[in-house]
């Protein structure tokens, strides 16, 4: 296959994207909680996919059972996975929690291989050995790194970064079965994840609204925070995951996934340049593992 610009356009797009939105959660997390983020988010989700189907209709007739798979991986990354996500980014910070978060690959290898079937090859052997080495240096304390965050919370943030990662794994292994088995196209998961999405997220809000004796507005936010969650929701489970899955059709798996996956160094260039969070030469050499790893767990 030949390498176009458009699929290196698509990729550094869709990196840029993923990379960033940790950060804007840091920033909308002081006015909200991470549930009142998620119902927000869904509202720009949903807009997205609504526009999109109007757009091309033909993506909306599935069937039922593989509407009800895919609509469950969503929720599995873009509910349960986020939300753990931004709990993990108060505890350790975006840079951080990104950075180990990124090991979803060796979770969706290892599902994959289970759930799927599909074999477990060298290319994944030696992706899983790169993932948990880079985990293993990320986490060790270096000075100065991580020394204004109290051990506990640092083992707290860095479970639930884990989490994180193990329930995106979860959605990735769902979406490839839809895809692969379901007889559904990717925009059409994008379509019925949004409509879950936003049905879960605000039910889920909702709840613990009540729970909580309405000490938040439920619905009444400043426009700053309204309009970052609505973009992210449009932006970050829309548009960047229908650019990566573009990129595919102008340049190779091997070109692609390297790039789109480089979120996590986007993601602690901002968090150094906007937060002050800083990550010590163990951490950048841990990241570079799992994203290496990363590669190989996914390109098997």
């Amino acid at each position: 296959m030949n390498i176009s610009v458009l699929g290196i356009v698509y990729s550094l797009s869709a990196a840029l994207v993923w990379g960033t939105v940790p950060v804007v959660y840091r920033f909308c997390m002081v006015r909200g909680s991470p549930f009142k983020l998620q119902a927000f988010r869904g509202v720009g989700f949903l807009v997205f996919a609504v526009v999109i189907a109007l757009v091309l209709p033909e993506i909306v007739p599935a069937p039922v059972v593989t509407i009800v798979v895919a609509s469950l991986g969503g929720l599995s990354a873009n509910l349960v996975g986020d939300t753990l996500f931004m709990y993990g980014i108060r505890h350790i910070g975006a840079s951080a929690s990104a950075a180990v978060a990124g090991t979803y690959p060796l979770f969706a290898s290892l599902l994959s291989v289970v759930l799927l079937r599909e074999p477990l090859t060298v290319g994944i052997m030696a992706g899983i050995g790169c993932v948990l080495g880079g985990l293993f240096l990320f986490q060790s304390r270096e000075r100065g790194t991580f020394a204004e965050i109290r051990p506990g919370d640092v083992r707290i943030g860095l479970l639930l970064s884990l989490l994180t990662a193990l329930f995106w794994g979860m959605s990735f292994v769902a979406s490839r079965w839809a895809i692969t088995r379901g007889n559904i196209t990717a925009p059409g998961i994008v379509f019925w994840q949004a409509i879950s999405f936003f049905a879960a997220s605000w039910l889920s809000w909702g709840v613990l609204w009540e729970r909580s004796e309405r000490r938040e507005p439920f619905v009444r936010w400043p426009l700053r925070e309204t309009i970052a969650m609505l973009s992210v929701g449009a932006l970050s489970l829309g548009l960047a995951g229908g650019l990566s899955s573009a990129a595919l059709k102008h340049a190779p798996a091997s070109v692609v996934t390297p790039i789109s996956a480089t979120g996590p160094i986007i993601t602690a260039f901002w968090g150094r340049l906007l937060l002050g969070e800083r990550l010590g030469a163990r951490q950048w050499v841990g990241i570079g593992l799992i994203l290496v790893g990363g590669a190989l767990l996914t390109l098997g």
